[in-house]
């Protein structure tokens, strides 16, 4: 039989609608991922110029993605914007500005982040 692989539910559900023949067990989600091992940087010296280059002081989280409202960051801001107090970790977001990001900076404005 067919076996389909999709990189996210959103490209699942896409194709259970556009072919409704398909049974949804041969479609399968299969979330991109990188490896730690090729990304990992051991030399303290090397993290160091990354932490002076980008200014950063503090443990943070960190998003990788086209600034967009599909991605959800309405609530991602949200969400950090009530905890924020209470971790000592900063929100860093990047990429690239996408369609009606000026709505996402303008909550960004609003909650003070």
């Amino acid at each position: 039989g067919i076996q389909i692989i999709t990189p996210s539910e959103f490209t699942w559900q896409e194709l259970i609608n556009i072919f409704p023949k398909a049974k949804p067990d041969q479609i399968d989600t299969v979330y991109s991922g990188i490896s730690k091992k090729r990304y990992r940087i051991e030399d303290a010296q090397e993290i160091e110029k990354v932490k002076k280059r980008y200014d950063l002081k503090k443990p943070f989280i960190l998003s990788v993605s086209t600034i967009e409202p599909r991605k959800n960051f309405k609530s991602l801001l949200n969400a950090f914007s009530r905890i924020k107090d209470e971790l000592e970790h900063d929100l860093i977001l990047v990429g690239s500005w996408g369609w009606k990001s000026a709505d996402i900076n303008r909550i960004i404005e609003d909650l003070n982040l």
